[in-house]
């Protein structure tokens, strides 16, 4: 809750300040997120989430039920929509994304709140991704437009996931905080939907 305080303000002001923007490739969290989506939006939170990963590039990926293929097996079986074999999604070049859509942003005036610079917080569990996107983040500068990037790094070894870890981190001073988190607090909510 603190984090969300230094960053977006008092609960009361949220409403009119911060939009939650999720990306999903599962097909089977559609349903959930999409009523979450709809219910957020109804009491005033600006919330949506786009069935698609995200990478560095935009493209498509195959999704099978259990996850995701193999860079080979994806190449060789890509196909439309639904298959036997799963779902093709999108993939969003997440620093295009960004640059687009996030970088450059202003907060409105209204209600007394001053117009500015938006606070802008990422978490990143992209299992195994995060070693190409944020990379490619810090590269292209979209990472600047993110205050605080929350990292769940995969698939790496220890030696591996600490020298990344490292360079992204040297890489990041003066655009963002990148700081590690892996919270899978979610699956548990206990609330129901609002």
């Amino acid at each position: 809750e603190r984090r969300f305080e230094r960053h977006f303000g008092n609960r009361s002001s949220r409403a009119r300040t911060t939009c939650a923007i999720g990306f999903e490739p599962n097909p089977r969290h559609a349903p959930r997120l999409g009523e979450l989506a709809r219910r957020y939006n109804a009491l005033g939170f600006r919330t949506t989430y786009l069935l698609a990963a995200v990478g560095v590039s935009n493209a498509s990926l195959q999704f099978e039920g259990g996850g995701w293929m193999s860079e080979l097996e994806m190449a060789a079986k890509l196909t439309a929509n639904r298959n036997d074999n799963g779902y093709d999604v999108p993939v969003i070049d997440l620093a295009e994304f960004i640059l687009h859509h996030v970088h450059g942003r202003r907060l409105p005036v209204d209600d007394g709140l001053a117009a500015g610079k938006p606070a802008v917080v990422a978490k990143i569990d992209i299992e195994g991704e995060e070693k190409k996107v944020i990379p490619r983040l810090l590269a292209t500068r979209a990472a600047c437009a993110i205050d605080e990037m929350l990292v769940e790094w995969h698939g790496l070894s220890q030696i591996k996931q600490k020298q990344l870890k490292e360079r992204c981190e040297k890489n990041s001073e003066n655009c963002t905080q990148l700081r590690e988190m892996d919270d899978e607090a979610f699956a548990i909510d206990p609330f129901p939907l609002p």
